[in-house]
């Protein structure tokens, strides 16, 4: 992201929430992740279809986790749960992540996708590719980059997946730096 940033000579704001930023801090964002995604040696892009095009292995969604983590729950309200991830976690659920998300594979076997849901970049990663296990927290993570024009900042959403025993990119940061 700091080669992406020198081609703008400053770092573009880019918020969580579209409201917090201006359209031109908006398009700047996008322009960022294009410039990134530009310094990166990707060898195969997959525009949709992903799985059926053999860039990703087949993930699991956020509506499908929330299933395997809750379903033994004897409050476990399906209704409330698929509800939920289908009004507010959309993007991340399994078929939107097999059929409708642009994917990058690195020539170092990486898997990249990205979520616009809102203005700044949320982006996925498997770091063994198609190696397993292919679970999220496990190999497989989502994080967001926003910046405030000074500073880029990391973290997790509400809807970034975890499955069962896993750990979130935050939690993985906080290890591996001791913040």
């Amino acid at each position: 992201m700091r080669n992406a940033q020198s081609y703008f000579g400053y770092i573009p704001k880019c918020y969580y929430f579209a409201e917090q930023g201006s359209q031109a801090e908006r398009a700047d964002c996008r322009e960022l992740t294009n410039k990134f995604l530009e310094s990166l040696k990707i060898i195969k892009t997959c525009e949709n279809k992903a799985y059926e095009n053999g860039c990703i292995p087949e993930y699991k969604g956020f509506d499908d986790i929330i299933k395997d983590v809750h379903k033994d729950d004897e409050d476990y309200d399906e209704e409330y749960w698929q509800d939920y991830a289908t009004r507010n976690c959309e993007g991340f659920n399994t078929s939107k992540i097999l059929n409708e998300k642009t994917v990058y594979v690195l020539a170092d076997g990486t898997i990249l996708f990205f979520f616009f849901n809102h203005s700044c970049v949320i982006l996925a990663f498997d770091t063994n590719g198609m190696q397993g296990p292919n679970k999220w927290g496990y190999d497989l993570f989502a994080v967001t980059l926003q910046t405030d024009g000074n500073y880029f900042t990391y973290g997790n959403t509400g809807c970034m997946p975890v499955e069962k025993n896993g750990k979130s990119f935050n939690a993985m940061y906080k290890a591996a730096f001791n913040r």
